[in-house]
């Protein structure tokens, strides 16, 4: 659900998850245009905020080992950070709609 939180109400549902009481999303970014946004949910999941369609997803390449917990643009718009319960930084290229790198999780306390 995309909220406008002026208006006070939604004004957007994004569908690609199965229905149900698990339906849920666990990570959720917006770019700085706010015309897209990117989700994940069985996987990184971009959309056009304006009309609701997904832009891509899943997308593909190495993935997390766990569950993911954050999701952050990249400076530029066209990357996406995301970071898993593991610990471990995946950087996503959104025009390929698949992850460039992993960057595992580092010895000692994280930050």
């Amino acid at each position: 659900m995309v909220w406008d939180y002026r208006a006070g109400k939604d004004v957007r549902r994004l569908q690609a998850n199965r229905p149900g009481p698990d339906s849920f999303t666990q990570a959720f970014a917006r770019a700085s245009d706010g015309r897209t946004a990117v989700t994940n949910r069985d996987g990184l999941r971009g959309w056009d905020l304006a009309t609701g369609q997904q832009l891509f997803g899943p997308a593909g390449g190495p993935r997390h080992t766990g569950a993911v917990q954050a999701l952050a643009f990249l400076p530029g718009g066209r990357e996406v950070g995301s970071v898993g319960s593991g610990s471990e930084l995946v950087r996503w290229d959104l025009g390929g709609g698949r992850s460039v790198s992993r960057l595992p999780r580092a010895a000692g306390p994280g930050i």
